[in-house]
């Protein structure tokens, strides 16, 4: 018997993903926000250890992770497997970590930390203005039974994210960002996970020199004192809101001020750098994996947008800031 081309199949494959993605139903949104909520907490409440891996590009990673929730208070501890030596350890919200490619003195912002995977999400009301909660089926992560959804884009401004719930307690087990062509650009995934507690308390201590953490935030503070006389912020893409600013001083530097800013859907986050200096970036666009960098040279000024989102929505934000005159 004549077997079929490999690509006759894979273009019936695709087929009956994009039916079956049509026919998926689409939820309320008092459940979408149930489930969204379910997996947050459950990933802040429930004792665990495992395998992860993050695969994007053509970058694969593996890191073990151990989270003990005892009388409400979280510990946890995360390390690579491969590649240079990196660890944290947390206790509430109090961050160590260990990085051996990178300067002792460590700064983090507050607001990633809380995308950690198998975190979900900064915001649930903020999803579910930009996404629609999708329910696709049933799979298996890592040996465990999963509910499968995807948070669908509302418009074109952002990618699909796919995500697979513990059934019994709602832990976020793998999820997978999906590009234009709904292919995957980025993947989290547990290969191997042990729900509960029950496992050696050394397994939490660190195993490198960590150093204590500076975390970094300004959420929820208005514009920066003097922005808007310098910059005219028009047309900003719809669904984020302004989460995060602060003043960076490049090194050896100290008179040039860079404006960042940070955008967020609730889901992923876009970075605006408002550069009173001309980089030293080809300006246009650039894109690894899911993330696109937008460079907009100005009369001497440059406006720098990052994000992982596709690339007109990089454009539009750095199209969206202009210097008053």
């Amino acid at each position: 018997m004549m077997r079929k081309p490999y690509c006759y199949s894979l273009f019936l494959f695709v087929l009956l993903l994009a039916g079956s993605l049509q026919a998926a139903e689409s939820l309320p949104t008092a459940e979408a926000s149930r489930l969204i909520d379910r997996a947050n907490q459950a990933a802040r409440q429930l004792s665990y250890q495992g395998v992860y891996v993050h695969q994007h590009g053509d970058m694969v990673e593996n890191f073990r992770i151990m989270q003990l929730v005892e009388g409400g208070a979280e510990q946890e501890r995360c390390e690579s497997l491969d590649g240079p030596a990196r660890e944290y350890v947390r206790t509430g919200n109090q961050y160590h970590m260990y990085h051996a490619d990178t300067p002792l003195s460590i700064a983090l912002d507050r607001m990633a930390v809380s995308r950690f995977f198998p975190r979900l999400t900064h915001s649930v009301g903020d999803v579910l203005a930009s996404y629609q909660l999708r329910r696709l089926g049933r799979d298996r992560v890592a040996g465990l039974d999963a509910d499968v959804y995807q948070l669908e884009p509302r418009d074109g401004l952002r990618y699909p994210h796919r995500l697979w719930l513990h059934e019994g307690s709602g832990l976020l087990l793998k999820s997978m960002m999906l590009g234009a062509r709904r292919e995957p650009i980025e993947t989290y995934t547990f290969s191997e996970i042990r729900l509960g507690g029950g496992f050696d308390r050394k397994l939490l201590k660190p195993t490198t020199p960590v150093r204590p953490v500076v975390m970094e935030s300004s959420e929820g503070k208005p514009l920066l004192a003097g922005l808007d006389s310098q910059w005219d912020i028009r047309n900003l893409p719809p669904g984020f809101v302004l989460q995060k600013q602060i003043v960076r001083k490049p090194k050896g530097e100290k008179a040039r001020k860079v404006q960042h800013l940070v955008y967020t859907d609730g889901l992923v986050t876009v970075s605006i750098f408002l550069d009173p200096s001309q980089v030293q970036l080809a300006p246009g666009l650039a894109q690894q994996g899911g993330m696109h960098l937008f460079v907009r040279p100005l009369n001497g000024q440059t406006v720098t947008v990052l994000g992982e989102v596709p690339g007109e929505t990089v454009k539009a934000f750095a199209h969206a800031f202009n210097p008053r005159q």
